[in-house]
C-alpha cells in the first residue's frame, strides 16, 4: 500500500477499516461482521451491519455512502496480503497461473465477462456492481491486487478509469503485451 492511498482522506479510513475488520498477528479482526458483509446483496442490507457502520463512519462522506457500503462489502471478502501495484483488471487478462497472457491463451477472465464488468461497473445498480465485482475477485483467486486502487476505482469509476481498465485486462502498454483483437466488441459506449 502506498503512502499516497494511506494519507487520502477518504481512500486511507478506508483501508484502515479494512485491515481492523481482518485483523492480523495481534487482533483477530471481526468475523461475525466479514461474514455479514459477504452475505449482503445490495447497499441496503450493509445497512444493519454494524462494522458497515464503522466504516461510514470513518470516512464520513454521505456523498458516496452506497459506493463505499458496495466497497465494504467486496473488502469483506479479501484478505489483505502482501501490497502489489497490478491492477484487478491487469490480474483478470492475465493467465490462471499469472503469466502473460496472449490471444490464444485462456485468461483469468472472459472477454465477455470482463464486458459484463464493466457494464456492471458503468451502471447505477449497485448489485449489478457488487455481482459482478464479487465474481472478478473470485476469478482473480488468491493472488494479491492492489486493494487501494480498487477502492479507488470503486468509487471513482468514470471514462478515464474505464479505459484504464481495458489497456489492464488487455496488457496493452505491458512489454510483450497483446493488443485487443480486432473483433473486440467492448466500447467506451457500451
Amino acid at each position: 500500500m502506498t503512502q499516497a492511498a494511506t494519507d487520502d482522506p477518504i481512500i486511507g479510513p478506508i483501508l484502515k477499516w479494512w485491515r481492523e475488520l481482518h485483523g492480523d498477528d495481534k487482533r483477530r479482526g471481526d468475523r461475525a461482521g466479514r461474514a455479514e458483509l459477504r452475505r449482503c446483496a445490495a447497499p441496503i442490507d450493509a445497512l444493519m451491519v454494524p462494522s458497515a457502520q464503522r466504516l461510514l463512519s470513518a470516512v464520513n462522506d454521505r456523498r458516496h455512502a452506497d459506493d463505499l457500503l458496495v466497497v465494504g462489502i467486496i473488502l469483506a471478502s479479501i484478505e489483505p496480503g502482501t501490497a502489489r501495484q497490478i491492477s484487478l483488471a491487469r490480474r483478470l487478462g492475465k493467465k490462471p497461473d499469472g503469466g502473460v497472457a496472449t490471444d490464444a491463451d485462456r485468461k483469468c477472465m472472459s472477454k465477455l465477462r470482463f464486458q459484463a464488468l464493466l457494464e456492471a461497473m458503468r451502471s447505477d445498480d449497485s448489485v449489478l456492481r457488487i455481482r459482478a465485482l464479487r465474481r472478478a475477485v473470485a476469478l482473480a483467486g488468491d493472488d494479491d491486487f492492489n486493494v487501494a486502487r480498487l477502492v479507488r476505482d470503486i468509487l471513482y469509476f468514470d471514462d478515464k478509469t474505464f479505459r484504464t481498465w481495458l489497456y489492464d485486462y488487455w496488457q496493452t502498454f505491458e512489454r510483450g503485451g497483446n493488443q485487443p483483437p480486432a473483433d473486440a466488441t467492448v466500447t467506451e459506449n457500451s
